[in-house]
């Protein structure tokens, strides 16, 4: 299993302005590879391939904020042979 230790992100930006989020996740009774799958094309994630049990780390999210004024409400997968567990944000650009 994997836990996010800090899930349901919310800020406001500009539109245009970079941004990038951190979500902080533990891996519980779980050793082995995983996948990060964005919800859309506006959002880019990177962590790491392989996680051992215990292991605490981190998944950086890159958001585009160009052209996508209002609310944007997004998730990364975190995809485990085990099962998959969504990271969510909401950006609202102004």
């Amino acid at each position: 299993m994997i836990q996010i230790l800090n899930n349901d992100k919310v800020i406001t930006i500009k539109e245009g302005d970079p941004c990038k989020l951190s979500f902080t996740c533990k891996s519980v009774d779980y050793t082995g590879p995983l996948s990060l799958q964005s919800s859309c094309g506006c959002s880019t994630p990177e962590g790491p391939r392989y996680v051992e049990d215990g292991q605490v780390f981190n998944v950086i999210v890159d958001f585009n904020s160009t052209g996508r004024r209002g609310n944007n409400v997004k998730s990364v997968a975190i995809i485990t042979s085990e099962g998959s567990y969504k990271a969510k944000f909401t950006i609202n650009v102004i």
